[in-house]
Parts: structure tokens; C-alpha cells; sequence
């Protein structure tokens, strides 16, 4: 049986909330292209934060090897 390894990361990113009206706007200035908006500021954090681990997981799939 083959050793199994799981590595765990943590980053802290900056996002940016705006408040238009009713709604909220978010994204994260280190990251194009992740932006999200939702009614109310706890729905686009929660939007913000799965668009950043869907982009780290995809990043952190093309990197995946496995042992000979």
C-alpha cells in the first residue's frame, strides 16, 4: 500500500466590499476576475470565499502528482 499525503494551505486574501443601494458588490484585488455580488454583505462573502477555494482547487489540481 502506497503512502498517502494531504497537504493543507491557508492564504488570507483582501476582498474589497461595496454597498450600491440594496446590494452588495465583492472582489478580490489580487485576483482577476473574482468578483461576486449578492442582498446583503454575509451572501457575498459566502459567494467571494467559494469563487477563491474553487479557483485553489482547480490551481492546486494541475500540481497533483502521484508516487512511483
Amino acid at each position: 500500500m502506497r503512502p498517502f499525503f494531504i497537504m493543507e494551505t491557508e492564504i488570507k486574501v483582501n476582498i474589497v466590499i461595496i454597498r450600491s443601494g440594496p446590494y452588495y458588490s465583492a472582489y478580490a484585488p489580487d485576483f482577476p476576475g473574482i468578483a461576486a455580488s449578492g442582498g446583503n454583505k454575509k451572501e457575498v462573502i459566502r459567494k467571494i470565499t467559494r469563487l477563491l477555494y474553487r479557483m485553489a482547487k482547480k490551481d492546486r489540481e494541475q500540481y497533483t502528482f502521484g508516487l512511483n
